[in-house]
Parts: C-alpha cells; sequence; structure tokens
C-alpha cells in the first residue's frame, strides 16, 4: 500500500495543520493548550479531559461531540 493510501486511512487524514494554526489553537472549554497527535490525528486537553477528533483534515473541537478521558 502506498504512503499516500496509508495517511488516507487514517482519521484525521488530511492536510497537515501548519504549525501557526497549532501555536494558536486552544482548548474551546477552558482556553487552555491542546497536545496534538499527528498520527492519532486527535487534539487533547489535559485540564478538561477531552479528546477532538480531526474528520478529513478539519478539527472537530465542538465540545459535546468530544471524547471524554
Amino acid at each position: 500500500m502506498s504512503e499516500k493510501n496509508q495517511q488516507q486511512d487514517r482519521p484525521g487524514a488530511g492536510a497537515p495543520i501548519s504549525d501557526q494554526l497549532l501555536a494558536i489553537l486552544v482548548c474551546p472549554q477552558c482556553r487552555q493548550d491542546l497536545e496534538y497527535d499527528r498520527a492519532g490525528g486527535t487534539f487533547t486537553c489535559h485540564h478538561c479531559r477531552l479528546r477532538f477528533s480531526i474528520v478529513d483534515g478539519v478539527p472537530n473541537f465542538l465540545i459535546e461531540e468530544a471524547e471524554r478521558l
């Protein structure tokens, strides 16, 4: 399987998120920093214990759709 096909199979696959955008993204609930998991396609807020998914390259920061840790 090619690398391109492998990337499309991952949940967060899509265009990479720029360093400038990563520098300003915060948790929508508490405004604390987020941990970005490029391989897993998620953002995690350790303060709120929420994990936000990236779907088709777009972060989903809806609190009600976040995974509770």
